[in-house]
């Protein structure tokens, strides 16, 4: 069983279950464990159960958070409610439709939310959440790989992060969006490898501010790529020192 919902079966076991998970990491890799720990542990049937309910979208929007929130207010026809969530991006409205039906949830609802990267959601539902954080997925491997790499590699690497003129704008915002979740993984890449001190402070503080520039929405990714490409060290991973 996948470490995160060993945690969610550990809250259970000691009658701590919270109303609300936020599972960060891929889907594919825990989805399974997480449903069998909903019908199995929590008793749940996930199959012809209106307490049961899964959605998987590329966007989460307002409407459907409205749909939750109606689903949710519903009587139960069983002992609790599950919802399982797993969304590409949620748009800022749904966001904060979410955070109202978190804030006063119906007792014995409780709430599973997949999704790549915390630091893409309103700091207000993320205090609503129970984080379970996942530091093998696919993106901080790939982030690990790129501050291990030099210039010529890193510069094609980023590439891919560049939206094209035939991009529709759907295209073009999830470009983006995996962008800014690339950039949160480089920065919990950071965080383990190199100390808060001396050079590495001017490092972060660069960074972070490039980070900020790089989620406005008329941002352009090409100069904040070729930043990151060109300003972050390379790290010798076997050491954790940065080769300055």
């Amino acid at each position: 069983m996948h470490k995160s919902i060993e945690q969610i079966k550990s809250h259970h076991e000691r009658g701590e279950l919270h109303h609300a998970y936020l599972i960060e990491g891929d889907g594919e890799v825990f989805r399974e464990d997480l449903l069998n720990l909903i019908e199995k542990i929590l008793e749940s049937p996930i199959h012809g159960n209106p307490d049961f309910w899964q959605h998987k979208t590329t966007l989460f929007g307002i409407d459907n958070s409205h749909e939750l929130h109606t689903r949710q207010s519903r009587m139960a026809f069983g002992k609790r409610k599950c919802f399982l969530i797993e969304a590409g991006s949620f748009s800022v409205d749904a966001e904060n439709a979410l955070l109202k039906t978190l804030e006063d949830p119906t007792p014995f609802n409780h709430f599973f939310i997949i999704f790549r990267s915390k630091d893409l959601l309103l700091p207000t539902l993320l205090s609503r959440m129970y984080i379970l954080e996942d530091e093998s997925t696919l993106w901080n491997n790939e982030a690990a790989g790129f501050l291990a790499s030099d210039v010529s590699e890193r510069l094609k690497y980023i590439e891919k992060f560049f939206s094209k003129k035939t991009s529709s704008t759907e295209e073009k915002r999830e470009i983006k969006r995996r962008f800014s979740v690339f950039l949160s993984d480089i920065l919990k890449e950071l965080h383990r490898r190199m100390p808060l001190d001396g050079k590495n402070y001017e490092v972060y503080t660069a960074f972070n501010k490039v980070k900020k520039y790089a989620d406005d929405s008329g941002a352009a990714s090409e100069l904040v790529g070729e930043f990151v490409a060109l300003a972050l060290p390379m790290i010798d991973f076997n050491t954790n020192k940065s080769l300055l």
